[in-house]
Order: C-alpha cells, then sequence, then structure tokens
C-alpha cells in the first residue's frame, strides 16, 4: 500500500512539473520560420524551401523546446 502512495506522488509530480505552463518564446523556431518566410518573393519557393528543412523546424523546435525556453525561463 505505502509504495501504491509513492507510485502516486511520482506520477503526480512529474505531471505538475510537465504542466507548468512555461511556454517561453521559441525564439528558435520563430528566426528560422520567418527566414523561410522571407526567403524569396515566392510562395511557391518557399513552401520548396519549407519542405526541404522541415528536419530544421523539428531540431528548433525540440531545442527551443528542451533548452532555450529552460534557460529564458530559469533566467528571467
Amino acid at each position: 500500500m505505502k509504495t501504491r502512495h509513492l507510485k502516486v506522488s511520482a506520477l503526480l509530480l512529474a505531471a505538475t512539473l510537465l504542466t507548468s505552463s512555461c511556454v517561453g518564446s521559441f525564439s528558435l523556431f520563430g528566426r528560422v520560420a520567418k527566414w523561410n518566410t522571407h526567403a524569396t518573393s515566392s510562395k511557391f519557393l518557399n513552401e520548396i524551401i519549407f519542405i526541404l528543412i522541415s528536419p530544421a523546424y523539428a531540431v528548433c523546435a525540440v531545442a527551443d523546446a528542451l533548452v532555450l525556453n529552460t534557460i529564458e525561463f530559469w533566467s528571467g
């Protein structure tokens, strides 16, 4: 019974930490998106660029979510 309470407490603590509502500005992701939308004057070429560099969006989003937004939160 005691281990069950410990597991539930650990789960609730983890849920609290993961849902702390610290969204951050996602500045790196925003910079990539801004660059992509202004790369050329043609929206069709910008779409091709988007498709080609789409893995960069994923990398930037993860880096922002896990590293940069955490630094931004703790440094103010």
